[in-house]
């Protein structure tokens, strides 16, 4: 029985970790608008960037058959501070973007738009004047995506 109960727990953590996203900079990944990793309604990440110039792209698709209000939570890090914008296409056709008020260190940045039918949008975040962050020193950001209809 000891044996079942502890080969029960070491199978559970293999999993976790198995099947749990890396969530850290990883150079290559994620880093430009080609290769920004797709996220839906509820997606929440957490991350830094690990350069000046490091941004991380994310990507969201419209596949309903109405407009939906996206909105963009970025929850900064008591010492960085992170900025987030979206690019997107308005119902006329034309790409445009948005960032959000810059809130600053330890603060929530937000902002939202409406994703048209059958578009995708991407989203960047990136650090505030070139600000970037480190493992271990609680320097990532939060991001949360949510439609609200």
């Amino acid at each position: 029985m000891k044996f079942k109960k502890m080969f029960s727990v070491i199978l559970a953590v293999a999993l976790m970790f198995t099947v749990s996203q890396n969530a850290f900079a990883i150079k290559g990944e994620n880093d430009t608008r080609e290769t920004a990793m797709w996220a839906h309604s509820g997606f929440a990440y957490s991350s830094y960037t690990n350069r000046f110039d490091d941004e991380d792209w994310f990507k969201i698709y419209n596949d309903s058959d109405y407009s939906r209000l996206v909105i963009l939570t970025l929850e900064n890090d008591i010492y960085i501070n992170y900025d987030i914008a979206a690019f997107y296409t308005r119902s006329n056709g034309v790409e445009t973007s948005i960032e959000a008020i810059d809130q600053g260190q330890g603060k929530t940045d937000m902002c939202g738009f409406w994703i048209q039918p059958g578009t995708t949008a991407y989203i960047r975040v990136k650090g505030h004047n070139g600000s970037f962050g480190w493992p271990g020193l609680e320097t990532t950001y939060r991001l949360f995506i949510n439609y609200q209809n």
